[in-house]
């Protein structure tokens, strides 16, 4: 059985209390976006929500290679990692909103891939040259390595991600057969690279909201899933295989067309433009039955972890306060069940 995990955008005297009550409501962890200038500062927040729980896991999703300097992250995360008593996992990718904040693009995969190879090693213990100099942590933690998970869709990140990481996290939408294939596709670049499948995590980001009104479970997720799509069609399209006609169509005009100053939010015009039909499977929607069916089928494929994200900007709170509700007391258990 998978693990169940929910996302949420961090802000500042909320993101603690949101950790409790994923503790309180049996979620298996909660991962924070780190996209400085659009949100509360993802590290402070971290260590906040350590403090205010004791047993849920919590990490990034996800921090970038540009905005962190890999020393500095490692050590943030050995000493989170310290503090949580071995809690702790750190979700990496190219970077997005938050390098748009600085006017950059995202890394180029071949940085990508340089900045974990650091950040591993630095986690590791061992030394890193620097210039001429030879870095490393001197007060790392004893306490298990912090995993390092990559967030990727495209094939270039699956396989870096089998090579040098602990994990693996997609952003492929919600249909079982599209994440399946991924699945497999991560498990081949782990027998090419030599890896046990048992040693690495496969997870997926999902976006999921609970309403009897099919229109209002669209609008709660709208913004969320424009960020999630918007992945399947960036550089190209490459990461749009698996999809139909009309999905890959959808995804690359969005990827056009998205506007980074309105990020997650379901009043933005490129999520408007969203047709409901791309949204009815790309997205988990629906009543408790349904949203539950739809996640025991992703579930089915060889998914190690779902990560939820239950919820946009620019949508009535309580709205998504009630899908989150309907998530953690009716879905959730029967999951489980």
């Amino acid at each position: 059985m998978p693990e169940y995990w929910m996302l949420t955008w961090p802000i500042a005297r909320r993101t603690a209390e949101v950790a409790k009550l994923c503790e309180a409501t049996g979620w298996d962890g909660l991962l924070v976006t780190d996209t400085q200038c659009l949100a509360a500062e993802a590290i402070v927040q971290l260590s906040m929500c350590v403090a205010a729980t004791q047993r849920i896991k919590l990490g990034t999703g996800v921090t970038n290679p540009v905005t962190r300097d890999a020393a500095v992250l490692a050590s943030a995360f050995s000493t989170l990692q310290e503090e949580s008593g071995g809690r702790m996992a750190l979700g990496i990718g190219r970077g997005d909103s938050s390098l748009s904040q600085i006017g950059k693009s995202p890394a180029p995969v071949a940085a990508l891939e340089a900045f974990i190879v650091r950040l591993q090693s630095y986690l590791r213990g061992e030394a890193v040259p620097r210039d001429g100099f030879q870095s490393r942590l001197h007060a790392l933690s004893a306490r298990p390595k912090v995993p390092v998970d990559v967030a990727g869709t495209g094939k270039r990140v699956i396989a870096l991600a089998a090579r040098l990481a602990d994990g693996l996290t997609l952003a492929v939408g919600a249909n079982p057969e599209r994440v399946g294939a991924r699945v497999r596709e991560a498990e081949a670049a782990l027998l090419a690279a030599g890896r046990s499948r048992a040693e690495f995590r496969i997870s997926a980001y999902v976006n999921v909201a609970v309403n009897d009104r099919l229109a209002v479970a669209r609008d709660i997720i709208r913004g969320g899933a424009a960020i999630t799509a918007r992945f399947s069609g960036m550089h190209g399209g490459t990461a749009s295989d698996g999809l139909d006609a009309d999905e890959a169509s959808a995804v690359r005009r969005l990827a056009d067309s998205y506007d980074l100053a309105q990020h997650g939010s379901s009043a933005a015009p490129h999520a408007r433009d969203l047709p409901d039909a791309f949204l009815d499977s790309f997205a988990v929607i629906g009543d408790a039955a349904r949203v539950t069916e739809h996640l025991a089928a992703i579930a089915k494929t060889g998914i190690d972890r779902i990560v939820l994200i239950a919820g946009s900007l620019a949508v009535e709170p309580e709205l998504i306060q009630q899908s989150i509700a309907a998530l953690s007391t009716r879905v959730l258990p029967a999951l489980r069940g």
